[in-house]
């Protein structure tokens, strides 16, 4: 709960606490960029990626050298067997754009958060909503429910914010 004096202070200063609240915690908008980059760098599915889950980010070592891999299910439909596919990645911190940096950045920011997450608590991209309730990009495979709609309006409201023509992000892969 926020002390008066502090978000009389925001709203007086900010506009309102939408303006400074994405510094503290992602927002729905705040997901999508990651998405995209480990999108494009990994040729991910995106679903799968929505749903991320801690357990399947994984530190190893390929000779010696360190690595992040990354384990997503297939979505349904898609005759791979019930295998995860992989993808590894060699560490790079000093590329704030390279997946392990992306997906530290992404569980660092959303530590906070975690405990309101509910059954959400483990996937990587959650986010607050303007109800203040925590979500993910919900997938049917995880919850039952689709948010495909939801992805694709924030997906949306992004290409705006930035000035970028629309796209999906099959056009990308």
């Amino acid at each position: 709960e926020t002390e008066l004096p502090l978000f009389e202070a925001i709203n007086k200063l900010h506009g309102n606490w939408g303006n400074v609240g994405e510094y503290f915690q992602p927002f729905a908008e705040s997901c999508v960029a990651p998405i995209i980059l480990l999108t494009i760098y990994g040729h991910f599915n995106v679903e799968p990626l929505r749903v991320l889950q801690l357990q399947q980010v994984l530190r190893i070592a390929v000779l010696r050298n360190k690595h992040i891999e990354v384990r997503t299910a297939v979505q349904p439909g898609k005759n791979r067997g019930a295998k995860p596919y992989r993808r590894s990645f060699p560490v790079d911190d000093s590329d704030f754009a390279s997946p392990n940096s992306v997906l530290d950045v992404m569980i660092e920011w959303t530590r906070r958060i975690r405990g309101d997450a509910g059954i959400y608590c483990d996937c990587v991209f959650i986010f607050v909503t303007r109800e203040n309730k925590v979500k993910t990009f919900a997938s049917a495979t995880l919850d039952g429910k689709s948010s495909d709609s939801k992805w694709i309006h924030h997906l949306s409201e992004f290409c705006k914010r930035h000035n970028l023509p629309d796209f999906n992000l099959r056009e990308l892969r």
